[in-house]
């Protein structure tokens, strides 16, 4: 049996037993003010080792009194790091915490490697903190720049100066606060009441849409002094500046009046603390393929960072963009535009590429996500209607501003894509299937109008479709993921996808029994009808699915269209078709496509048919987008002749993402069960997904080479996990909370059942009282960088 993973865990360090041995892994003791060797369980208090190597020993009793006084691990390693100028050391393969403190890097002095002490390297670690580490001849400086993640108002930056010599020590500060906007108009806010805050309230010049409201944004900060003095007989000192963004100017005053009486270990432990429960909701850790391991956990930190965790009605969340929450702007102006970035506008990214892995890790905030569409219920309503059609119409790019009805108007400036890419109505009713299957969240369909979201969007697909002479019903001029050709007819993507989509009322319908009207239930009957007679493109001659009507196999394809059939829309086909899809469409597509449409794609469909080899170099391809240090995506690969375009692209990183866990951990949704398929990540040891959430239970999975560990960690009492096994036919395994199951790498089945003797129930009617609409806030980031001079 292969031993189960170490669970955030660390292990104390033994293996140094005298002074002297630990000296043998130093640098020259003379450079160092001290150097502190540290494990921290996330559930327990810090565990220092006994050796510590001083050479202000006054300095390090101090520094020690105030260290036992913190007792969480994770807190404790973020104010070492911060409080004594301290940096993370990590190691080749494994995260290493060591703490460096007044380290003085002579002229030809070579450092040596840090001493390793091992822990599986995971997410837990990313608390969203930027640090920068300043030495001088007379301070060390630790500037930490963060924006919180539970107070989403506010941009915080702290500075601490330590002394490396006698005397008064002066910093002169400057504020990097670039240009104003043009798009902006400004005025200073009355700041006479309080000295130390500044502040302005911008309104936007012109509308996203016409008719529309302007956009209010209000700004306050902590005013920047020209010079910090550390006074003779101070040893250090820490200055906090805050900034805090509202569209609201109260709004923006309570919350940095709030922050202003909190100390600065107060609010980046509030920070800190928020990330930790994070990753300790979902999250993945890899060995032995530290950039794989880093990579993939850099990506789901910036899809996460980009939604917030609460319900705002002041700000309400208004969807995921491309490119997050950042708009860098034009990363190279002579290859690319303005509108490199998507300028906020939510696409069917979020609802295809990006909501997935979320769905998986963090199920709440994946409800958050289909609340932005359900928001905007009304506007596309109107959209549908005003081109000629019924139900619910939403647009390729959707507007973002919060105003009426602004917020779902199109805004695409490509006419073609607004006109014609249509699919994206069927990629957000294929978003609450997925979301329904792996969560039974019945709340969705009533309190966030999820059912009302399915019947709109059948009722478009049931306007939409042209009855042909023998029956069938088509699509017409269409454009489907494929963005190189447009116009066309019955897309097989999107035909399928619509089909879906008029299946879906009837899903709803017989599995969670809402209060329909007589109406609706005919209305449903019409929908099932025109699905089952929809036509789907294929070639019986060549046994494969042609992209469109009059599609030929000498065509060059933008991204992975056909092969989509298979994942996510998982339509059942023989694996030779499902092969034959992939084989003819990979030769076809752009190798400098977007990595999201394409090579998670194929890497998940590969290893569908145990080509693993195939699957790790299509998944290698993915990589090409990542820049670093930070592992950032972006939307094509830097040696592409037109740019990089949109940066911070967490579509790619959602990608990646659906690769690991769709693909190598073989996770499929179905309507009754969920598939497991595990297999090691390429060239890593092992590596686990912390926290699948399915149905009301959370799992682990740990995967090594020829098994996997099962673990339940937390589930519905009421009701069962059934594990079953493809090859085992009638065989089930009841989990038990807490207990490791291991299994063979093979295909299994898990199902949430009701335990014997005990009648299977239908939601409650309370279920369907409407409440108000799931929406969370959305924030602004400004952010003011500071610069430390020496005199």
């Amino acid at each position: 049996m292969t031993p189960p993973l170490k669970k955030r865990s660390y292990e104390s360090d033994d293996s140094l037993s005298s002074e002297d041995e630990i000296q043998e892994v130093l640098p020259n003791p003379d450079h160092w003010s001290f150097f502190l060797f540290m494990s921290a369980p996330n559930d327990g208090p810090l565990k220092l080792n006994p050796f510590v190597i001083a050479k202000d020993i006054e300095g390090l009793a101090g520094y020690v009194k105030e260290i036992k006084k913190l007792r969480s691990g994770s807190l404790l390693i973020e104010y070492m790091a911060r409080r004594l100028v301290g940096s993370l050391c990590e190691d080749s393969d494994k995260s290493v915490f060591l703490i460096k403190c007044n380290y003085c890097k002579k002229p030809g002095h070579k450092e040596r490697q840090c001493y390793k002490k091992k822990r599986d390297l995971g997410s837990s670690n990313i608390h969203g903190i930027f640090t920068q580490n300043i030495t001088r001849e007379d301070a060390d400086i630790d500037i930490q720049y963060f924006a919180h993640r539970k107070m989403t108002r506010l941009l915080i930056t702290i500075i601490n100066v330590s002394r490396r010599r006698q005397g008064e020590i002066t910093l002169n500060l400057s504020v990097n606060r670039g240009e104003d906007s043009e798009d902006l108009t400004m005025n200073a806010l009355n700041t006479t009441d309080r000295s130390n805050r500044r502040g302005y309230l911008a309104r936007t010049k012109v509308p996203e849409v016409d008719g529309s409201q302007t956009t209010g944004v209000f700004q306050v900060w902590t005013h920047v002094p020209e010079v910090m003095i550390l006074k003779p007989d101070v040893a250090n000192m820490s200055s906090v500046f805050i900034t805090a963004v509202s569209t609201d100017q109260g709004d923006a005053l309570l919350a940095y009046d709030s922050a202003v009486e909190m100390s600065s270990d107060s609010l980046l432990n509030t920070h800190v603390e928020a990330w930790r429960k994070v990753w300790e909701e979902g999250s993945l850790e890899v060995n032995g393929n530290p950039d794989v391991a880093r990579t993939l956990n850099a990506g789901l930190y910036y899809i996460l960072s980009s939604i917030p965790l609460s319900h705002d009605p002041l700000n309400p969340f208004m969807g995921l963009s491309p490119g997050g929450l950042s708009r860098g702007g034009v990363a190279f102006p002579n290859k690319t535009s303005p509108y490199n970035d998507y300028l906020g506008h939510v696409f069917w990214d979020m609802d295809t590429w990006i909501l997935p892995p979320v769905m998986s890790l963090h199920p709440h905030l994946a409800a958050l996500l289909i609340g932005s569409r359900t928001r905007v219920l009304p506007s596309v309503r109107q959209h549908a209607n005003k081109t000629g059609y019924q139900g619910a119409r939403f647009p390729w790019e959707q507007a973002q501003t919060d105003t009426s009805l602004a917020s779902g108007e199109e805004v695409c400036p490509w006419n073609e894509a607004a006109e014609y890419q249509v699919h994206v109505t069927a990629d957000v009713s294929l978003a609450l299937r997925q979301y329904l299957y792996a969560t039974d969240d019945v709340t969705i369909l009533a309190d966030a109008h999820g059912l009302e979201l399915a019947m709109d969007v059948a009722r478009f697909w049931a306007s939409r479709v042209v009855r042909s002479d023998n029956g069938q019903y088509e699509i017409l001029g269409v454009m489907g993921p494929d963005e190189y050709h447009y116009n066309v007819n019955n897309s097989v993507f999107t035909n399928y996808n619509a089909r879906l989509s008029l299946e879906l009322p009837a899903y709803i319908r017989d599995t969670y029994n809402p209060n329909l009207s007589e109406t609706e239930q005919g209305e449903i009957e019409t929908f099932s009808d025109i699905a089952k007679n929809m036509l789907i493109m294929f070639d019986e001659e060549k046994q494969y699915h042609p992209q469109f009507e009059g599609f030929a196999l000498n065509e060059s394809i933008k991204q992975s269209d056909v092969v989509l059939l298979g994942f996510p829309l998982m339509m059942t086909m023989p694996r030779t078709v499902r092969k034959n899809d992939l084989i003819i469409y990979e030769n076809l597509t752009d190798r400098v496509g977007p990595d999201t449409g394409t090579w998670s794609m194929h890497s998940l469909t590969r290893l569908e048919l145990d080509e693993e080899e195939e699957a790790a170099d299509d998944f290698r391809m993915m990589f090409r987008n990542i820049n670093g240090p930070f592992k950032i995506f972006s939307e094509k690969p830097a040696s592409n002749p037109q740019g990089v375009r949109c940066v911070n692209f967490i579509t790619a990183a959602g990608g990646l993402l659906q690769a690991a866990l769709f693909g190598y951990a073989g996770i499929r949704y179905h309507d009754d069960h969920l598939d497991l398929r595990p297999c090691l990540l390429p060239n890593s040891t092992d590596w686990a997904v912390r926290g699948l959430h399915y149905k009301g239970f959370t799992m682990d999975i740990e995967i090594f080479k020829d098994t996997f560990n099962l673990t339940l960690v937390n589930g519905k009492r009421e009701k069962e996990v059934c594990l079953a096994s493809e090859d085992e036919e009638g065989a089930c395994e009841i989990l038990e909370l807490n207990k490791t199951v291991t299994k063979p790498q093979r295909k299994f089945k898990i199902y949430i059942r009701e335990p014997p003797g005990k009648s299977p129930g239908r939601p409650a009617a309370s279920a369907w009282v409407l409440r108000p609409m799931l929406c969370v806030s959305l924030v602004l980031s400004l952010v003011s960088v500071f610069t430390v001079l020496s005199l």
